[in-house]
């Protein structure tokens, strides 16, 4: 199933503020591209804290690269399982995929004993 990959993130938040407990957790995500739809990604995960510090939460983010539309060679015929897991091939065909990244700036702040975090 190379249309899939799973993701597993382990967390923890160090707080600044004086008598305020420390937040950790782990992030498990499931990314795929439908097969048949090129452009197409869906992304489920959930949130699972270790501590009382905060709920637990489960998220879909579903996106469509629009580069896909204008492409010159028409698109592999995608499977849903192959018998090989890898292949060694030319990267141009990707170059406009989503990169696995976020630049997450992120602050605490103490307001009339409470604490908010923001994330941007």
């Amino acid at each position: 199933m190379n249309w899939a990959t799973v993701f597993v993130k382990n967390f923890k938040w160090d707080s600044e503020v004086g008598g305020v407990k420390d937040t950790k957790g782990n992030d498990l995500q499931l990314r795929a591209y439908i097969p048949g739809i090129d452009g197409l990604e869906i992304q489920a995960g959930r949130i699972l804290y270790s501590d009382s510090t905060g709920t637990d939460e489960s998220y879909i983010n579903i996106s469509y690269n629009v580069t896909e539309l204008f492409k010159d060679k028409p698109s592999n015929t995608a499977q849903w399982f192959s018998k090989d897991a890898y292949k060694l091939a030319s990267m141009e065909d990707r170059r406009y995929e989503k990169v696995r990244r976020t630049n997450n700036i992120v602050k605490q702040l103490k307001a009339s004993g409470s604490i908010k975090v923001k994330g941007y």
